[in-house]
């Protein structure tokens, strides 16, 4: 039995302006590594950073006993975000995630080639960066999720649009945006990459070595897409995906989850014995293999289990009557999982129920390897609180990255994740706006989500303008737009009417 009493070490980061972690991986001795993004001046521990432009990226060592003893920054005069991290298997720390226009990592400096383009970097055991690479060619790229290899290099999934680079290899693609998978070597050079997705939006969320070379991915495709030489046709508007990566960078088999809703997923983790736990989200009805789960409110997270060959044996769901996500899962070294989140309101985590202090607040469960959750644990206060990435220590401990924040930033980052179709795809602001209303009233009091609604109006007329002469929807430039106008919707919201 899991003792839910039991202290924790806490320890923040940050300044006086957005700052968040987005991966945390385990350092192989207990503590942690950690990379996200900060604006302005912050701190970390003793050390002071400044980012150069609107956001840095930067990478953190956490101690076991909890003190942050180095902190580095990535980026330049935009905006630059880290957004996964792997442990080296030296003490030092794999980075991804994107950077536009020039940016400086370490003594290197890198310039996309088109707005964004996904970036890897090496960090030392001692907070120094030694090497990085990027990947992208004049769209928007983003790298997402990160693994070790087993090798001293990395595993690394995420998106790209139109045309773009990897090393020496270039893929088009099929739609908007596909999934990539690319293999960066121990010296920072990209030696393969492959594809994954169809005509519409397709994404790579997660990543895990498959304990050979390959990997397992998870993330969400929507319509007809390929995955190798397998077709997968979405139920319903997005579905979560698996795939198997081989060491050469070929998809030998991918499987599907979801319903006639919106399904994603969002963490992977490899189980010991070459399949996968997998978490994210579902709505309403959705299939996972032969059973099928009812979302309990708007979103329920779940964990699901996929074999070696790509079937799914189980799966378990956690929420309650409203927006309840997973966002990060480890292997707990026993077959099971450990996994986090967030939840509001009254939620159910097995035969527990919590009930979030504030509108949201962050989970830890642990799911067996059997498939049912035998412990839950949460986190947070008035405000919204999120967990954002989990590793475990190695000797039952989870590590997680939660993620406190203020209503409006939290609930607008909400709404541009899930409704992205819906503002910034739709053919006109007025039905944008209507698909968007739903979230904000589920969300927050009828006159913050006025507030709100106003500022999403900018938002996607900002949009257009910014994107006219693209195909789609340049979304790292709707990411900048949002932390332009967040400050804006978060006093309008506040002065509407208190959360």
């Amino acid at each position: 039995m899991h003792d839910t009493t039991a202290k924790y070490l806490a320890v923040q980061a940050g300044g006086g302006f957005y700052d968040e972690g987005h991966g945390i991986a385990h350092d192989g001795v207990g503590g942690a590594l950690v990379t996200g993004f900060f604006s302005g001046k912050a701190s970390f521990g003793s050390v002071s950073l400044t980012s150069r432009g609107s956001a840095d990226a930067f990478v953190m060592h956490v101690t076991s006993s909890g003190a942050i003893d180095w902190a580095v920054q990535a980026g330049g005069a935009s905006y630059d975000k880290g957004n996964g991290i792997a442990h080296d298997g030296a003490g030092g720390a794999l980075v991804t995630g994107f950077f536009i226009g020039n940016a400086t990592f370490g003594s290197m400096s890198l310039t996309s080639r088109g707005f964004a383009n996904a970036f890897v970097m090496h960090v030392t055991s001692s907070g120094a960066i030694d090497w990085a690479v990027q990947a992208g060619g004049a769209s928007d790229d983003e790298g997402n999720g990160i693994a070790h290899d087993g090798a001293g290099g990395a595993l690394v999934t995420g998106l790209f649009s139109g045309s773009a680079t990897f090393g020496s290899m270039s893929l088009t693609s099929q739609g908007s945006v596909d999934a990539f998978v690319m293999h960066v070597t121990s010296s920072g050079a990209i030696d393969w990459a492959v594809q994954a997705g169809g005509a519409s939006y397709d994404k790579g969320n997660g990543i895990a070595h498959d304990g050979a070379g390959g990997a397992l991915v998870t993330g969400f495709f929507s319509g007809k897409a390929s995955f190798g030489s397998m077709s997968l046709t979405s139920r319903g508007g997005d579905d979560a995906f698996v795939m198997h990566v081989t060491s050469s960078g070929a998809i030998d088999w991918a499987v599907q989850a979801g319903g006639a809703s919106n399904d994603k997923g969002t963490g992977i983790a490899h189980d010991g014995a070459g399949g996968a736990l997998v978490t994210g989200f579902f709505s309403d009805e959705a299939s996972f293999g032969s059973m099928s789960l009812t979302s309990q409110g708007i979103t329920d997270a779940f964990v699901m289990h996929v074999t070696s060959s790509g079937a799914i044996d189980w799966a378990v769901q956690a929420g309650g009557a409203s927006y309840d996500k997973g966002n990060g899962i480890a292997h707990d070294g026993a077959g099971g999982a450990i996994v986090t989140g967030f939840f509001s309101g009254k939620a159910s985590f097995g035969s527990m129920s919590l009930t979030s202090q504030g509108s949201v607040d962050a989970f830890v469960m642990h799911v067996t390897s059997s498939g049912a959750i035998d412990w839950a644990v949460q986190a947070g206060g008035a405000s919204d609180d999120e967990g954002l990435g989990i590793a475990h220590d190695g000797a039952g401990v989870a590590l997680a990255r939660t993620g406190a924040t203020s209503r409006p930033r939290d609930a607008f980052s909400m709404i541009y994740e899930e409704t992205i179709d819906a503002v910034f795809k739709a053919d006109s602001r007025a039905a944008g706006l209507a698909k968007l209303r739903p979230y904000l009233d589920a969300n927050m009091s009828k006159a913050s989500a006025d507030a709100f609604q106003e500022c999403c109006g900018k938002l996607f007329v900002l949009s257009r303008v910014h994107t006219s002469m693209e195909p789609e929807v340049s979304f790292a430039k709707v990411q900048e737009i949002i932390d332009a106008l967040s400050r804006e919707c978060s006093m309008a919201s506040h002065t509407a009417a208190p959360l």
